[in-house]
């Protein structure tokens, strides 16, 4: 069913007596009930962020990050470096791959950096961080994105007395062989 709000067109639909609805052009979820005033805060959030970005034909995050892995800036990165981009690609769920590229924001970034943290640790947290600033920042330097919402978002400190499972480097990709 779609629905039209203040020129906003919504899809709305029922899974396992569970409601969803999506705003389309942003594909952003809006979870707040339908009709309430939770929706319209929600929808009027949404309308003022469309202004400012302009979303891709595709705005998810992992088509973001395919257009990133296309451009020349990811090839200017070393190996180890995009190494550490695909064992981050190969884990990003898939519930924050598919996130519009208009939800992208500092409490995102937070969230998705405390995620790695909790499952891989602290470096490869960072690492995730690194990806999604460069990704973003990608997305700004061609013209899609307005700003960059992954400036502010500190990386996690390493410290001197970590176990080594978090401070060791990321493991270099198949057929490289790191001196000693």
């Amino acid at each position: 069913m779609t629905l039209m709000n203040q020129r906003l067109s919504f899809k709305r639909y029922v899974v396992n007596d569970q409601e969803f609805i999506y705003e389309r052009k942003s594909r952003v979820r809006i979870r707040a009930p339908w009709g309430t005033s939770a929706f319209d805060a929600e929808t009027a959030r949404i309308k003022a962020s469309s202004k400012k970005l302009h979303f891709t034909q595709a705005g998810t995050l992992k088509d973001a990050i395919e257009s990133f892995q296309s451009a020349d800036q990811y090839r200017q990165h070393n190996l180890r470096r995009r190494a550490a981009f695909q064992s981050v690609i190969d884990w990003l769920p898939y519930r924050e791959a598919h996130t519009a590229l208009g939800e992208i924001d500092a409490p995102f970034a937070r969230r998705l950096r405390d995620k790695a943290s909790r499952a891989r640790g602290a470096r490869f947290a960072n690492y995730v961080l690194l990806l999604l600033h460069a990704v973003v920042s990608h997305h700004v330097e061609i013209g899609l994105l307005a700003n960059n919402p992954t400036i502010g978002v500190s990386k996690i400190k390493l410290s001197k007395s970590a176990t080594a499972n978090n401070r060791r480097a990321l493991r270099p990709p198949c057929g490289i062989i790191q001196a000693r």
